[in-house]
């Protein structure tokens, strides 16, 4: 892998936000001959590079493949005068040459010839596939006017328009887009200037005929649908112009003289990636730019001086830029050294970029163990694949051991452990007092970064005995989850005002005989995980929870006391026994409006088919998953490597990418705030919830909290003690048994 630095703007430029670019493949894959990479293309979850190939007899093409974006093998060869374009379509892969060829194959290894020496046996060129309503399209190049053909099997081939679509100077159809359900082909013209045409499948319609008024502007070079617009760049030699149209008839000018350098121009190529629109311009003087937008009007540059060598000028048209496993995929031509592939991968953590040898230990090793499930991983491993591709000399691997705990306890002391744990934020205390992981207030990890870039609570989970022990990862905890059908928006009451919740609770059952608003799966059964939100809102949160890093217990608090009485008081208006089956029932059958629960339940909600709803309320149990270091990555002086493992992982991109596929709350608060990720209502809800809330305990005193909580609150619950005999007996029952722990 090469990486590009060179080219960088010098002065105010932020290049923290501009992506990093790497080659991914050696220079015309070992051959100068290879100079042109005229075609990419994504088939059967590989990507496919076609090259024009010369040597002393003559011009032929090969094709390559890559399962990973780097590891390439050939594939194929002598498919005629250059790999023009490749197209997925309908279980092949289409490859066309410019001396008017195509071939197909199943695979991508075995392959046949479908139509040679041009249709008509004319030798006119191919230009560029596409695939529109079941149908693949085929344009030409040619000098007596580009030809339309199209086939729905791959074989029997029908032209469709006349030569030129009526023009015989238009002479090449190298644009292609489908936008409101129609195909738009974008023309060259020499003559008068591009011109672009709409079809439906029955007829063609002519959209622009004059270049956008402009004769200069002699072809449409890229076709690209975005945010509600058809984008369309034109090749000039005084530089690259884009226009866009809402309706396909309209055209705003958007890009003017190749955005300021006359010399980034003529072909062009537009994508979409990680919701924004890319522009690939050629320049001859000091080699392809690359250029991206968010709203089509404001442009920055992310790719500059053909990636640090000036031999790469130009990509071919809009054939050789494609989006592959999350990579944007750029294959450059070059006649010096031979054609080149180049990919940014989204969400890049705004870090240094390094190479070096992390104190001398090998980058192999950094090792990162789990217990999360499969499909929990299945993203994280393509992220980290992405990852050790993009950042050479340091290596990460994650492994699976389904009993952490006692794996450390052996392998810790042994030397033989991880670099990092990917745990929950509740063993901290424990492993932190065996010494298995070490506090990271002096490896670049300050509560000033914590609080920077993660959740409120998140934050605190990080923490025991005032020192910080993990980046966090993901966050988990409940939220009142209601049936929209039996209550409104309107009728929640605010997160802070218990009163209120208890005043609903008495109407809602007197208007509603039979029914109760609230099911809470800890009231009516030892279960203080799901009582919590009551007792943090009640103030506990202000103690850090049931029990401190100290262990001092706080039951008898005002606070807990409080929140006992508002539970002797909401019996008469809940059931009597409760669990997590009986509250989803009692929800799906209509017989309560609300359940306080998290997002392990809404898959049988959803399910069910209600119409559901999500409220914070109270101050919940926030379990926060983090990453760890372990006592063996200092011991292998391999601290620096960990840390910046850590933080990539718990990068705002990387957990955003991480909630859009699994759909866990991120913990990193910009991608908790992210548009896309607040898009999602199950998401977004829960998070609001736990920014309320109140870390998992972190201290090794937290397992004597679960039993004397639950049992004082079911005591309440059925009338065996009273508030305040039920906080002196919860009180007693924790100090006790933190007693036998005999760890202070």
């Amino acid at each position: 892998l090469v990486t590009s630095t060179a080219g960088l703007p010098q002065g105010d430029l932020d290049v923290s936000s501009i992506p990093t670019w790497h080659q991914v493949n050696a220079d015309g894959f070992g051959e100068a001959g290879n100079a042109q990479i005229p075609s990419l293309a994504v088939f059967d979850d590989c990507l496919y590079a076609g090259t024009w190939y010369t040597d002393e007899v003559g011009a032929s093409s090969q094709i390559w493949r890559t399962v990973d974006g780097a590891n390439w093998q050939q594939v194929g060869a002598d498919f005629g005068n250059g790999a023009a374009h490749l197209v997925a379509f309908d279980g092949y892969l289409y490859v066309g040459s410019w001396d008017g060829n195509i071939w197909r194959s199943p695979d991508g290894l075995t392959w046949t010839a479908v139509i040679t020496s041009g249709f008509q046996d004319n030798g006119d060129g191919i230009a560029r596939f596409t695939v529109f309503s079941d149908t693949l399209y085929v344009g030409t190049w040619s000098n007596t006017g580009t030809q339309i053909w199209r086939t729905a099997d791959g074989v029997d081939w029908t032209r469709f328009g006349s030569d030129g679509l009526g023009d015989v100077n238009n002479s090449g159809a190298i644009a292609s887009e489908v936008f409101a359900g129609s195909l738009y082909l974008g023309l060259g013209n020499w003559h008068t200037g591009a011109q672009l045409w709409h079809t439906d499948g029955i007829t063609w319609t002519v959209v622009v005929t004059d270049g956008f008024g402009n004769a200069d502007n002699a072809a449409v070079s890229s076709l690209a649908a975005f945010d509600g617009y058809l984008y369309a760049g034109l090749w000039n030699e005084n530089g690259v112009q884009v226009w866009r149209s809402q309706d396909g008839s309209q055209w705003d000018q958007v890009v003017n003289g190749g955005l300021g350098n006359p010399e980034t121009s003529r072909e062009n190529a537009l994508e979409v990636f990680e919701g924004q629109l890319y522009l690939v311009a050629g320049n001859g003087d000091t080699g392809l730019e690359v250029w991206r937008t968010a709203d089509g009007l404001n442009w920055e540059q992310v790719g500059f001086a053909g990636f640090g060598d000036g031999n790469n000028t130009w990509s071919f048209w809009d054939n050789a830029v494609t989006v592959f496993h999350r990579g944007l995929y750029v294959g450059i031509n070059n006649f010096a050294t031979g054609g080149e592939i180049w990919r940014t991968l989204p969400y890049q953590v705004c870090l240094p970029y390094v190479t070096k040898n992390y104190g001398g230990y090998a980058a192999g090793d950094i090792t990162i163990w789990h217990n999360w499930s499969n499909d929990y991983m299945q993203e994280y491993k393509a992220i980290a694949d992405e990852f050790n591709l993009s950042h050479p000399g340091l290596h990460v691997q994650f492994v699976y051991v389904e009993d952490l705990s006692n794996a450390l306890s052996v392998a810790i002391p042994a030397g033989e452990g991880p670099d990092i744990v990917a745990w929950n934020n509740d063993w901290i205390g424990t492993q932190a007092l065996a010494g298995y992981i070490v506090a990271l207030d002096n490896h670049g990890i300050d509560l000033t970064f914590l609080n920077t870039n993660y959740e409120p609570a998140a934050v605190q989970a990080m923490l025991w005995n005032e020192q910080i022990w993990g980046v966090p990862e993901a966050q988990e905890g409940i939220a009142l989850v209601y049936n929209r059908d039996l209550i409104s928006d309107t009728m929640l009451p605010d997160p802070d005002d218990f009163d209120a919740l208890l005043t609903g609770a008495a109407q809602f059952q007197q208007s509603h005989p039979g029914q109760f608003l609230l099911c809470n799966q800890g009231l009516g059964n030892p279960d203080a995980y799901h009582v919590a939100p009551i007792y943090f809102g009640h103030g506990l949160k202000d103690y850090g929870g049931y029990v401190d890093d100290d262990g001092q217990v706080y039951m008898t608090t005002t606070a807990a006391i409080s929140a006992a009485h508002w539970i002797s008081d909401f019996r008469p208006y809940a059931p009597l026994e409760t669990s997590h089956d009986i509250c989803r029932n009692m929800l799906l059958n209509g017989d309560t409006a609300m359940w306080w629960t998290g997002p392990w339940a809404i898959a049988d909600i959803e399910n069910a088919g209600l119409d559901y709803g999500i409220a914070p309320m109270g101050s919940p149990f926030v379990g926060v998953k983090l990453f760890m270091m372990t006592q063996n990555a200092v011991d292998r002086g391999n601290v620096e490597a960990a840390i910046y493992v850590m933080k990539y992982f718990g990068s705002a991109g990387v957990q955003k990418r991480l909630t859009l596929v699994n759909g866990t709350v991120p913990a990193n608060t910009a991608a908790l705030n992210d548009p896309d990720v607040q898009a999602l209502y199950n998401i977004a809800q829960f998070g609001a919830s736990l920014n309320r809330g109140t870390p998992m305990a972190t201290t090794p005193y937290s397992g004597a909290q679960w039993g004397p909580v639950g049992d004082a609150t079911t005591a309440i619950w059925i009338g065996l003690q009273t508030p305040e005999e039920a906080m002196e007996a919860a009180q007693a029952a924790i100090e006790e048994a933190i007693e036998q722990m005999g760890l202070r």
